[in-house]
């Protein structure tokens, strides 16, 4: 089929900029489109990871702190847990004061 059949098909109604490559959801920032031969599908970053447009080589999602957001600031759900308010994440533990202590989340698990 032809690359409009199958975007068509795909439902999400974008084109993709180049053949093959990965690139930003135009207003989420945890969601991006990977175009192979010319098919987008969206796809979804983890809870509490966010898409790295620049990350050309490795996993697509990673931590708020290396990702700019800016003007993509819709994000999916909270998946928390009785540990972790999201699956994926670095959280400051204890009261302000407290500047120290942190809980790592993976996979909804809480790792301090």
């Amino acid at each position: 089929p032809s690359s409009v059949a199958s975007q068509q098909q795909r439902g999400i109604g974008y084109t993709c900029p180049e053949k093959n490559g990965r690139f930003p959801s135009p207003s989420q920032c945890d969601a991006y489109i990977e175009c192979i031969d010319n098919v987008p599908e969206e796809k979804l970053c983890p809870d509490g990871l966010l898409f790295n447009p620049k990350a050309l080589f490795t996993f697509p999602c990673q931590y708020p702190v290396d990702v700019d957001c800016e003007g993509r600031s819709s994000l999916q759900p909270a998946q928390a847990t009785e540990d972790c308010p999201h699956q994926f994440g670095y959280f400051r533990l204890g009261g302000p004061n407290d500047c120290g202590k942190f809980m790592n989340c993976v996979d909804g698990r809480g790792y301090t």
